[in-house]
């Protein structure tokens, strides 16, 4: 079913371990692939510490993380990279830069504790990029 569901879907966000269960792979170029011979469009495969790999029909590419030193609670890390990759598509963003504000909300979702409570609103998220911009490691 979950197959079938991401072959009608215009854009796929799993995680490595999503294309692990699925296709029995953790290559991301491999699994992002996979999701395309269902007929998705858009694959995005959230990498975690690592950033995303993406794949449209017309670009591929890796972001990388925004390092986060203290990690106070993961959870919501996915949903707010995907809440910062819509936000960016819907504010016109190229595909890479949309992923990498994905990547920074998640990010940000991560310092805080809770699923939510992190989630920024758009003057901390471009103040959090542009510090990130600036120095190697949040903290």
């Amino acid at each position: 079913m979950l197959l079938e569901i991401a072959g009608i879907s215009d854009i796929i966000l799993p995680g490595i371990s999503e294309g692990e269960f699925l296709f029995q792979m953790k290559d991301c170029e491999k699994i992002a692939e996979s999701f395309h011979q269902l007929g998705a469009e858009t694959v995005v495969v959230k990498r975690g510490e690592e950033g995303a790999y993406f794949s449209t029909t017309s670009e591929t590419g890796y972001v990388p993380a925004m390092k986060i030193t203290n990690v106070v609670d993961p959870v919501g890390a996915g949903d707010g990279f995907a809440a910062g990759l819509l936000s960016g598509l819907l504010d016109g963003l190229s595909f890479q830069d949309a992923v990498h504000r994905g990547c920074a909300v998640g990010a940000m979702v991560t310092t805080v504790m809770g699923d939510m409570e992190g989630l920024p609103n758009r003057k901390d998220l471009e103040a959090f990029i542009e510090f990130s911009a600036n120095d190697d490691v949040i903290r």
